[in-house]
C-alpha cells in the first residue's frame, strides 16, 4: 500500500543485488520495481525498468517467476493505454498466471479496461476476484484493491445493491474511498461522494493514478452538483484525456461527464469573482432544485424507470414522479 516506500527500498536492494552471487537477484528486484511503477501509474518508469530487466541475465530455474512479474508490469501498461494488443497479452497472461499480488494488480487493470471499452461480458465470464478468492488472509492493501475493482465492475453492470454490499465489507484505503465516491455519484448521493473525496483517510501523497482519479471524480462531483466548472478544473481533465497513460482510467467515467469536459459553453471563469458573477447569470436557476430533486436528476442516466429510482432512494413511485 505504500508505493513510494517500496520504491525507496527497491532502490537500495538493486545496489545490494548487483554485488550478490545470485546472477538473477538484480533482475528480480527490478521486476518488482517495474510492477510497482506500472501499478501506481508511472508507465514510462515501468517501461524503462522493464528495458533494464531485459538487459540482465536470467538463469534457468528462476525465469518463470521473474517473467510473470515482468509480464504483469508490461500488461498493466498496455491495458492502461488501451493498446490494441492488450486483449492478446491478457489472454496469454491469464493462461499462465498464479495467485499473487501481481495477479491482483493485473485483475484491477483488466476490470478498468473492460469498463473503459464497455466489454461487460469480460466482467461476467469469470470471477471478478481473479485468482485470489480468500480475502480473509490478504493484506489491507490487497483488500483495498479488490474492493475497488469489484465496486467498479458492479457499478458498470448496474448492480448497485451488490456494490453497496461490497463497500460494507469492511475494507479501507484510498481506492475504497474512491469506490464509495463512484457509487455515491452513480446513485445520486452527491453529499456522500463529497465526504469521501475529502475524507481524512486519503493519504497526503497519492500515486499518479490516485491523483488522476481524484481529479476526475472531483470533476464529476462538480457536474453532479449542477455548478459551473472553472476552466482550470476542465483543463486538468482534458490533460488527463490527452495522456495515454490514463486513457483507460478516463474511460471508466460516464460518457456524459466526458462530453461535459469537452464542452466549453458551460465553462466558468477561473478568477475568484466567478462566484459573485454567477449570482446574476441565468445559471442561477440550477440552484433552485432541492437536494433530493438533484439526486433524482443525477441518477436518471442509469435508472430509467420510476420503480428503479424509488428503490434506490427508498421513496414511493409517486414521490419520484413529483421530483
Amino acid at each position: 500500500g505504500d508505493a513510494y516506500g517500496a520504491l525507496a527500498r527497491y532502490s537500495t536492494a538493486v545496489h545490494l543485488a548487483a554485488r550478490s552471487r545470485d546472477r538473477c537477484a538484480q533482475r528480480a528486484v527490478l521486476g518488482r520495481s517495474a510492477l510497482t511503477h506500472a501499478h501506481r501509474g508511472a508507465r514510462g518508469a515501468a517501461e524503462a525498468t522493464l528495458a533494464a530487466c531485459a538487459a540482465l541475465p536470467c538463469p534457468t530455474g528462476h525465469d518463470a517467476d521473474l517473467a510473470a512479474e515482468e509480464a504483469a508490469a508490461s500488461l498493466i501498461v498496455s491495458l492502461s493505454r488501451l493498446n490494441a494488443e492488450a486483449p492478446v497479452l491478457l489472454a496469454q497472461y491469464r493462461a499462465s498466471a498464479t495467485a499473487g499480488f501481481a495477479s491482483i494488480c493485473v485483475d484491477l487493470a483488466r476490470i478498468r479496461w473492460c469498463v473503459a471499452t464497455n466489454d461487460l461480458e469480460c466482467l461476467t465470464e469469470t470471477s471478478l476476484r481473479g485468482t485470489q478468492t480468500d480475502l480473509s488472509v490478504v493484506s489491507d492493501a490487497t483488500r483495498d484493491i479488490e474492493t475497488y475493482g469489484l465496486v467498479l465492475a458492479q457499478v458498470a453492470l448496474q448492480d448497485l445493491a451488490g456494490a453497496l454490499a461490497t463497500v460494507e465489507s469492511g475494507a479501507s484505503g484510498p481506492l475504497t474511498q474512491f469506490a464509495v465516491a463512484r457509487l455515491a455519484l452513480q446513485a445520486g448521493f452527491v453529499d456522500r461522494a463529497a465526504l469521501m473525496l475529502r475524507g481524512a483517510a486519503l493519504p497526503a501523497r497519492l500515486t499518479p493514478t490516485q491523483r488522476a482519479e481524484r481529479a476526475l471524480l472531483d470533476y464529476w462531483l462538480s457536474v453532479a452538483r449542477g455548478r459551473p466548472v472553472i476552466s482550470g478544473a476542465r483543463a486538468q481533465v482534458r490533460r488527463l484525456l490527452a495522456n495515454p497513460d490514463f486513457r483507460c482510467l478516463v474511460g471508466t467515467l460516464p460518457a456524459e461527464i466526458l462530453r461535459h469536459a469537452e464542452d466549453r459553453s458551460t465553462e466558468a471563469p477561473p478568477s475568484s469573482t466567478a462566484g459573485a458573477a454567477g449570482a446574476a447569470t441565468p445559471n442561477r436557476a440550477l440552484y433552485t432544485l432541492t437536494p433530493t430533486e438533484l439526486q433524482v436528476l443525477t441518477a436518471l442516466p442509469t435508472h430509467r424507470t420510476t420503480t428503479a429510482l424509488a428503490r434506490v432512494f427508498n421513496l414511493s413511485p409517486n414521490t419520484i414522479k413529483s421530483h
